[in-house]
């Protein structure tokens, strides 16, 4: 049974997911992995600390991001089970608006319809998705 909230929930777990993955690439950027002073003279361990930081906090996101990437995973497969069945417009509208995340205009021009035979499937596709869940 797939609702139109399913797919809607994996656009923002999608969504969600680029967030980690901008978070991690923030994190990155914002550590300058300098190397430690070679001169001889103890200068204590900031260098090694900001590595143990950095680490720290890499470690947390990419176990945040395989989590939601094996979640994100888990829905697309049901709920792609249960858009293929619908006619092939029908699937290939609903799954470039909610996988995809594509806008009308662009599943329009992609499909070669007219914006509102797009609706019209869409609507088509929910329904009978819908039909399916009862």
């Amino acid at each position: 049974m797939v609702t139109k909230r399913d797919s809607m929930g994996v656009r923002e777990l999608i969504r969600i997911q680029r967030t980690i993955a901008e978070r991690m690439e923030s994190i990155r950027a914002s550590v300058t992995l300098s190397s430690p002073s070679l001169d001889g003279m103890p200068h204590g361990g900031e260098y090694h600390d900001r590595m143990a930081e950095y680490v720290a906090k890499m470690d947390v996101i990419q176990w945040e991001y395989a989590k939601l990437e094996t979640r994100l995973q888990d829905e697309i497969m049901r709920i792609e089970t249960e858009v293929r069945m619908l006619k092939p417009n029908q699937c290939a509208v609903i799954w470039m608006r909610y996988i995809d995340g594509m806008g009308w205009k662009r599943i329009a021009r992609e499909l070669h319809y007219e914006r509102t035979r797009i609706f019209e499937l869409h609507k088509q596709g929910l329904e009978a998705l819908s039909k399916r869940a009862d």
